[in-house]
């Protein structure tokens, strides 16, 4: 029977309806009605419906957030390594959200489908919500905001805290070979990012005045270092992108006998032993090219346990000095804190660092 454009035909005791929309498309749909007056009525609204449906424009989908995210990167100038972080993340996306899915259409419950789906792939939860963080920054390039993080991962992101101790600095300058050294000497005593320091060009960036830092990643990235006798010589020759250089510390490392590093731990060296340097942490700031102290204070200044053992000396001393009653006014005099450490002996002409930035460095 007709109605309309719409036929009707009974399946079981329940009309259903089919017809061709305004895209030239056949749908299928049940009126849930059992009489026929109100199964003609139930298809027209379902017919209207149809049809606006056609005419409605769709949002941007998962591929023009993609888009929309690499273009901003150009256009801000960001490095080669944030803008493949982003790659990599949004790659998972794609793959199971689907390049043409519309970002307007995802719920919370798509979100935990898609956590569920990673860790079931053996995806940790940081790993799982620094993608979805990739997606919402690409969704928001378009115009779109999405659900908030399954709860489950919101704070799964824990930064690393590893940093070197003079003593496996020295022994991983040591297991390195000579032609290698040279950037870990640069990064642990310049805190460079890793490709901030391949784009140092000695003839244009070295100056009486300072050494200018080209770093894109926040507003305080491109900064001016203190062009000390020693930073001038080590940065007298241009660092080539290391290959494989994650693999290589790994190796060396194994050599060495001590944990693996990064680039970004050894970054997170130099802020460790600024910190425990005291040099001022606005200074600290400043030279690692920081927009604010939050990351500084949270990640990046590791202080030796010497260093806590000392605080909470000082911590101690105020009270035992002060001759309240109780087992500290009663403990036997401290060895003096500020007694010298048991000099460490140079291997191959490095002299271990001391204090802040000024590290004497080899000549390989």
């Amino acid at each position: 029977m007709r109605a309309g454009s719409i036929r009707l035909y009974l399946r079981g005791k329940t009309w259903w309806c089919w017809g061709q929309g305004p895209d030239g498309k056949r749908w299928l749909a049940s009126t849930h009605q059992k009489d026929r007056v109100a199964a003609e009525r139930a298809a027209r609204v379902i017919e209207r419906e149809r049809a606006a449906a056609v005419h409605v424009a769709p949002g941007p989908t998962v591929a023009d957030s993609v888009r929309a995210l690499r273009a901003a990167m150009v256009r801000g100038d960001r490095s080669l390594h944030t803008g493949a972080f982003y790659e990599r993340k949004m790659g998972h996306i794609v793959r199971l959200v689907g390049p043409d899915r519309d970002l307007s259409t995802l719920t919370a419950k798509h979100l935990e489908q898609y956590t569920d789906t990673r860790l079931g792939e053996g995806a940790g939860r940081s790993t799982t919500a620094k993608e979805l963080g990739a997606l919402r920054t690409a969704a928001r390039r378009v115009g779109v905001v999405l659900p908030p993080m399954p709860p489950e991962l919101r704070g799964a992101y824990v930064p690393r805290t590893r940093w070197l101790p003079v003593r496996e600095y020295q022994a991983l300058i040591a297991a390195l070979p000579a032609e290698r050294r040279r950037y870990v000497e640069a990064w642990c005593v310049t805190g460079m990012r890793e490709s901030e320091l391949y784009g140092i060009d000695p003839a244009r960036d070295i100056t009486p005045e300072g050494i200018l830092v080209r770093g894109t990643k926040t507003a305080g990235s491109r900064r001016v270092l203190p062009p000390t006798e020693t930073l001038q010589k080590l940065l007298a020759e241009p660092f080539a992108p290391w290959p494989n250089v994650r693999r290589d510390l790994r190796i060396a490392c194994t050599h060495a006998g001590i944990a693996p590093v990064s680039p970004n731990d050894l970054r997170r060296t130099f802020a460790s032993w600024l910190a425990q340097g005291n040099v001022p942490l606005i200074q600290a700031i400043r030279l690692l090219g920081h927009g604010s102290a939050a990351m500084l204070s949270k990640v990046y200044a590791q202080l030796a346990p010497e260093s806590a053992r000392a605080a909470m000396d000082a911590v101690t001393d105020v009270v035992a000095n002060a001759g309240l009653p109780g087992a500290l006014s009663a403990r036997g005099a401290r060895p003096d804190p500020a007694k010298k450490a048991e000099k460490l002996v140079p291997r191959d002409g490095i002299e271990p660092p001391t204090r802040g930035f000024s590290i004497p460095c080899s000549t390989n």
